[in-house]
């Protein structure tokens, strides 16, 4: 258990470690800002007697505008900002080192008390800092960049990639720079400050806040008498970065050159060890359909067979195959699931949302089109610019197998076929027997071409449907593709029989067209939308 020989509440800057115990008047729960750091308690100090504290850091902020971030943090012999505070807090037991932490806290609060100031909650107020939260409510959002934002960046840096990107070089113990190695902090960078090594939040934290604040004191210094600042000089506090609102509402470029690393346009994906044809992958399409490298590269840009092997024993892939990695329906990562993820957009779901979350047999021999591993030798060979610049000294770069350019030619989107009384209809009758509702006149054309223009117009759909009867799938489900679609009757009897895990053919029109229409998000889901009533049709034929 912890103790406390001073009643003090917790008030540390940003990351400082966690407190516990302490006693006072408990404060009601409330949604906590982006702003607000939840801290942490030393593991080996056990389960703290309090809830954990919530530091409001940009009220800190705001009321230490003129000490600045020095007051909490430590800055080097260059005037650059580290995220660890002043203060190394110690002690072998629970209770000395909450001790250390609250002290700090708190002669900060008592000076700023004597001195008039604005100081915190004080001794008795324990709960104003150890607060629970409304659960489900926290705004803070993980930072991230998109192609938008890392262009902003490179045009502040002045097109200098070495600002951000660094390699360790062991033997001479420094930074160094090495074009078409760049990669993302947390590729080198783990959870947890190793040595001198910090961990990927506090490098970020000490690379771009003092970025920033240089870019800040420039601007002061450019700007004179006058006071005007560039805007664009980058966020200082918590809300700049981890608030979603304000990071949505920067302005996206229009124009943005495409991120050269010495990738190759077009390559061939393989796993080792399998029979499976190679997949022909169009990296250069696929980096204009993600929203930064790191959409597909999540831990590294490395290839995905760096870290994923065939029996997922890489502890790099975290215990996922190479087989997961690509065909895992649920993962954003993944092919498959990054494809499905796409089905989940309006205009798509009113099919996709009825059926299985899965890759069909279809794609597979869609994406599988390439050669054989073994023939992989016959195809066109390519030295990559990567290549070259990992070549050693005074060697040549090994050759790379691209695929061949007409494997990636768009695919036209089929025809549809021509109405027919038969085939195609313009219009159904659609009667279950109901008898509050006359039978429904269902629009069967006008509906096939509003499912199938979004189908039309995007490459993706495209390629996965190169035929007509794969789209028509989407209603006339369970049956095999290329053959005629059958009515919903042929398969749905009038009545659920309770002999057949199949709905009655008034269930599966209502699962279908409600389905269909819940998940596009379409006004028509009311009874009468689609039907008229008996009583009312009577009324009108009276009249």
């Amino acid at each position: 258990m912890a103790r406390f020989t001073r009643k003090a509440p917790l008030g540390v800057a940003a990351l400082a470690l966690l407190l516990a115990g302490g006693c006072g008047r408990e404060a009601e729960p409330v949604p906590p800002p982006a702003a607000v750091i939840t801290m942490d308690w030393p593991a080996g100090f056990g389960k703290p007697e309090r809830i954990p504290v919530q530091f409001p850091h940009q009220q800190h902020q705001q009321a230490l505008q003129a000490e600045g971030c020095q007051a909490c943090h430590l800055y080097d012999e260059a005037g650059k900002f580290s995220p660890r505070l002043k203060k190394k807090f110690a002690g072998n037991e629970a209770g000395d080192y909450a001790d250390s932490v609250h002290g700090f806290c708190l002669d900060c609060h008592q000076q700023r008390r004597a001195a008039g100031k604005k100081s915190g909650p004080g001794q008795q107020e324990c709960g104003l800092c150890h607060r629970e939260y409304q659960p489900g409510k926290w705004r803070r959002q993980p930072m991230f960049f998109d192609y938008s934002l890392h262009q902003r960046h490179i045009e502040a840096s002045g097109q200098k990639c070495e600002a951000c990107h660094h390699l360790y070089d062991e033997k001479e113990k420094k930074l160094y720079y090495r074009k078409n190695t760049e990669t993302a902090c947390f590729d080198c960078h783990g959870d947890h400050d190793q040595g001198k090594k910090p961990s990927w939040k506090n490098a970020a934290h000490t690379d771009c806040i003092s970025c920033h604040l240089k870019k800040r004191q420039e601007g002061r210094q450019q700007a004179g008498a006058a006071g005007r600042q560039d805007q664009r000089l980058g966020p200082v506090d918590c809300l700049g970065c981890h608030d979603l609102d304000r990071r949505l509402a920067i302005k996206k470029l229009e124009k943005i050159p495409r991120l050269d690393r010495g990738q190759l346009d077009r390559i061939w994906v393989q796993t080792a060890g399998t029979k499976a044809k190679l997949v022909p992958f169009d990296h250069r399409r696929h980096e204009t359909g993600s929203f930064f490298c790191t959409g597909c590269h999540h831990h590294a840009l490395r290839s995905c067979q760096d870290c994923h092997d065939q029996a997922g024993n890489n502890p790099a892939g975290g215990g996922v195959s190479r087989e997961q990695a690509f065909h895992d329906p649920h993962s954003q990562h993944s092919c498959v699931g990054c494809h499905l993820a796409q089905t989940d957009r309006p205009a798509c779901a009113g099919c996709h949302a009825l059926l299985p979350r899965r890759a069909s047999d279809s794609s597979c021999r869609l994406c599988h089109r390439g050669p054989e591993p073994e023939k992989l030798a016959e195809q066109s060979v390519l030295v990559s610019p990567l290549a070259r610049a990992e070549a050693p000294a005074g060697t040549a770069a090994e050759p790379v197998p691209v695929p061949r350019p007409e494997l990636f030619a768009e695919v036209p989107a089929p025809p549809l076929p021509q109405p027919t009384k038969t085939a195609f209809p313009r219009e159904l009758v659609l009667d279950s027997g109901g008898k509050k509702y006359q039978p429904t006149k269902f629009p069967h054309l006008k509906i096939v071409q509003k499912l199938y223009a979004p189908v039309a117009e995007s490459p993706l759909a495209i390629f996965f449907q190169p035929r007509v009867e794969i789209f028509c799938a989407g209603c006339h489900h369970h049956q095999p593709l290329g053959t005629r679609p059958t009515a919903c009757v042929s398969c749905h009897p009038a009545r659920p029989d309770p002999r057949k895990d199949r709905p009655g053919l008034r269930e599966a029109y209502h699962r279908q067209c409600l389905g269909c229409h819940r998940a596009m998000k379409l006004k028509q889901q009311g009874c009468t939308d689609c039907h008229q009533e008996e009583e009312k049709k009577n009324e009108e034929a009276g009249q």
